[in-house]
């Protein structure tokens, strides 16, 4: 991820998750442009270790957000 730009810049652990509908954890992510986060995601040797990931993380989902002002 970092050779593309990516970063991990929050993980938060969910409290009491329950079921398969709620993550026990989520990544706050970010890459520089759009552009870079793709040929992360269609880097060859992060779809080398798609099986090692199917078996470690039950579901990824992707929400692409923009930062938004604060309220003051």
């Amino acid at each position: 991820m970092s050779r593309y730009g990516g970063i991990i810049e929050r993980r938060i652990g969910c409290a009491n998750p329950a079921g398969d509908e709620q993550p026990l954890e989520v990544h706050i992510v970010t890459f520089p442009n759009e552009q870079s986060f793709e040929q992360y995601r269609s880097d060859p040797e992060l779809s080398e270790l798609a099986e090692l990931r199917n078996r470690a993380i039950r579901r990824t989902t992707i929400w692409r957000g923009q930062d938004l002002a604060l309220f003051q």
